[in-house]
């Protein structure tokens, strides 16, 4: 997050603070406006890709209407948008966070799979699970793992 105010007068200058100044110290940021607000404006990531050099990367989170509301179910025009809005990024993008919710079981993995099998392909993946059933080292987690390692999709694991 390069938007705390907390950092103002320590990290960053007392009157500034932003995703330029963040820049200059860290090479990438976890966008996480994108899961709450959706797909950002054109004018926004083109002031994304002005304030940042071209080396830094940004891992934004797909938005809850399409991992929580909608749970991965009928998104592909919904997702296109979205990738379209990060166009001007892609070359800069980390992996995109697929943040699941900690009710989506291993009864709802067709739908990861559909949308790991139309993911594009210069554009890293990441997938973070929260149900329980994928720690118990039991059919669940083997479904889960073989599936990401299919895809060459990153994990990331959430207990809370």
């Amino acid at each position: 997050m390069w938007a705390n105010p907390d950092w103002r007068g320590s990290f960053y200058p007392l009157h500034g603070g932003g995703l330029e100044e963040y820049a200059r110290v860290f090479n990438s940021v976890e966008g996480n406006t994108t899961f709450y607000s959706g797909a950002p404006r054109t004018e926004t990531v083109a002031a994304w890709a002005r304030q940042t050099p071209p080396n830094f990367h940004f891992c934004f989170k797909l938005p809850a209407t399409l991992t929580h509301e909608r749970r991965l179910a009928g998104i592909e025009a919904e997702l296109d948008a979205f990738l379209e809005a990060l166009a001007p990024l892609h070359h800069r993008l980390g992996p995109l966070m697929v943040q699941l919710p900690r009710d989506f079981g291993v009864e709802e993995l067709p739908r990861l799979e559909a949308l790991l099998s139309r993911w594009p392909a210069g554009i890293p993946c990441a997938v973070e699970v929260r149900h329980s059933e994928f720690f118990h080292k039991g059919a669940a987690e083997i479904a889960l793992n073989r599936l990401l390692i299919s895809r060459g999709v990153s994990s990331g694991i959430s207990i809370r």
